[in-house]
């Protein structure tokens, strides 16, 4: 028997509520038991998160809203859209400076792929008077991404994503989930520090043990230096001074600094060598 979705836009996230805990809840049995990866389902993809930036990301130059997908009456997944008129820009909304994008869906099965098509659908048809999509960063098996890809959008995968050191039960399995060039570039690092006789240490950071902002900004500065780097760009007296303003707006207001203090969830690990911040 075939199923009956339908769709529909929702621009205040508490109204939806109770229905996203219901997918979490979902997601947070399938995930613990093994049956589905946490980067298909991660914290990005929570009502906790997503309230928080509905609460924080607001803005007069752009919208969010929440598609809800219904499959004969159950909900069966939420895309969170943030929408930028004036760009004329459609993505998902994320918050996260690297990481997982994706929807809201904890299933993995023929109706929950039909559901994304009808999802695409719906976005061909809405945002098709040259807006722009942005759905970078997706999980290469998450099935948005393959029914984007189904339907000529083109995507960019990433070869490592942000999942928590927590997750992990030790080194060597976190280790071991990384891809083969990461791998080795890493072995290779360690191996160059413990011989030259580098002192490492990871700090971590929660909410009842917050980083200070001089710390933020500290962690903030060298990820705006090495965007340079990743980007190619050269490293002049002037993109440094923007380096440090930056720095300084995202370590006194920015999302992630501000979630640090109001979220319980969320963790910061920054690894020293001899004292200075290597990596965060």
């Amino acid at each position: 028997m075939k199923e009956e979705f339908a769709i529909e836009t929702i621009r205040d996230i508490h109204a939806i509520r109770e229905q996203w805990v219901a997918l979490d809840a979902v997601a947070d049995t399938l995930v613990n038991s093994g049956k589905l990866p946490y980067m298909e389902y991660s914290f990005y993809q929570t009502y906790t998160w997503n309230c928080f930036l509905y609460e924080n990301c607001r803005s007069w130059h752009k919208k969010l809203e929440y598609m809800v997908v219904y499959a004969d009456g159950k909900v069966e997944s939420i895309v969170p859209l943030v929408l930028k008129p004036a760009k004329k820009e459609v993505r998902i909304i994320s918050g996260r400076i690297a990481g997982i994008l994706n929807v809201v869906c904890p299933y993995r099965d023929e109706q929950a792929q039909r559901a994304m098509d009808v999802v695409v659908q719906k976005l061909k048809e809405r945002f098709n008077d040259g807006w722009r999509y942005n759905f970078h960063d997706m999980p290469l098996d998450a099935l948005f991404r393959k029914s984007l890809s189904d339907n000529g959008f083109a995507h960019t995968e990433r070869g490592s994503y942000h999942i928590p050191l927590t997750k992990f039960s030790s080194y060597n399995e976190y280790l071991s989930s990384l891809g083969k060039n990461i791998y080795k570039n890493i072995r290779k690092a360690y191996n160059h520090l413990s011989t030259d006789g580098k002192a490492m240490q990871l700090h971590h950071y929660t909410q009842m043990n917050p980083p200070s902002r001089w710390l933020s900004g500290k962690i903030w500065r060298l990820y705006f230096r090495r965007k340079l780097a990743w980007q190619k760009k050269k490293h002049t007296f002037w993109k440094e001074v923007r380096c440090v303003m930056k720095a300084f707006s995202y370590a006194t207001a920015g999302i992630q600094t501000k979630s640090m203090f109001r979220l319980q969830a969320s963790e910061l690990f920054v690894l020293t060598i001899d004292g200075q911040i290597a990596a965060f």
